[in-house]
């Protein structure tokens, strides 16, 4: 057990709530109307999108979906829910929502987006969602359930996928300049600054297991191979085949760490290794393999910049464009 290791279930628990949340709100803004979908990271977009897809189906009703969501989030349902909205003004939402998908599908198709290349897009995304359950029965009971067929499914996931294309074209990479970039990075620079880091490995030892804790120590400190002992003797399953590796922690997020822990690395250099460190998860011996210093510099940042600013751009023009429909 790593330090941070929630149960799988209460993790399950945690993250369809998160994404239910994400698509209320979604849903009563209309962000993936006009254009969210285009600022959201790919992890995000394709947890949202597995649910989206399952809940906003052609097929499905207002009804259907709402009655989905207040089963889902009871709580969110109460007198003062979105800020005073209730079921009737979500369903409409969510109907605007349906309505303005189906304007922009249609404007893709006129010009001339749909194609084989979308086609193998829309079978990647469809394959890789359906790869997210156990199996076929999983994934059929998640179907029959929503009322839906496959290729139902497959026709939602064509019309997300066409207002990207879509959204493309009004907007390409070639059409965000530096100066924008660099606009748009000091509008939100601290979204970009990154915290000073360590990368740690640890070896996890029981709490009573002192006498092998120590040894090990000795034997790291004459030179023996870190991640050779981390996988003979660490009880943290996650990272005793990874070297001990357990990822990078910023300064700024030393502090939910276990005290003494924290402590420990923020006292350790490059390559160092620390004596046995006590936390309530047991004994840690803690290497640093590797610092990175905090950085606020634009050309770091660039890459990202220039996909956030160029996801903004898009989720404009796609609600400019929208709003075009809709008078039309």
């Amino acid at each position: 057990m790593g330090l941070h290791e929630p149960t799988s279930e209460k993790s399950g628990r945690i993250r369809k709530k998160r994404i239910i949340y994400a698509l209320i709100s979604t849903a009563l803004a209309l962000i993936l109307v006009v254009g969210g979908i285009f600022m959201l990271s790919p992890a995000t977009f394709d947890a949202i999108r597995a649910v989206f897809t399952d809940t906003f189906s052609r097929s499905s009703t207002s009804n259907d979906t709402v009655d989905f969501l207040v089963a889902a989030a009871p709580e969110l349902f109460g007198d003062s829910a979105f800020g005073g909205h209730d079921e009737a003004e979500l369903r409409a939402r969510i109907e605007e929502l349906r309505e303005g998908r189906d304007l922009l599908a249609d404007e893709a198709r006129r010009r001339g987006l749909a194609s084989a290349e979308v086609d193998g897009k829309v079978d990647a995304s469809f394959d890789a969602l359906k790869g997210g359950f156990a199996d076929q029965e999983q994934f059929s009971r998640m179907l029959k359930e929503r009322g839906i067929s496959e290729k139902q499914l497959r026709a939602d996931m064509a019309t997300t996928v066409l207002i990207n294309e879509l959204a493309r074209q009004l907007v390409s990479a070639q059409d965000v300049t530096d100066a924008q970039a660099r606009a748009y990075f000091e509008s939100n620079k601290d979204r970009y600054i990154t915290d000073s880091s360590k990368k740690i490995s640890h070896i996890l030892f029981d709490a009573k297991d002192a006498d092998t804790a120590t040894k090990v120590h000795e034997q790291l400190v004459s030179g023996a191979d870190f991640a050779k002992l981390a996988a003979k003797h660490s009880k943290d399953s996650g990272s005793a085949n990874r070297a001990g590796n357990i990822g990078w922690i910023g300064t700024s997020t030393l502090s939910s760490y276990p005290q003494t822990f924290a402590a420990a690395v923020e006292m350790l250099d490059r390559e160092d290794i620390s004596v046995p460190i006590a936390t309530e998860a047991g004994l840690h011996i803690i290497k640093v393999t590797d610092i990175k210093p905090a950085d606020d510099s634009f050309e770091s940042a660039r890459q990202q910049v220039v996909s956030d600013l160029l996801g903004t751009l898009r989720a404009q023009a796609i609600d400019d464009l929208l709003e075009e429909l809709t008078k039309g």
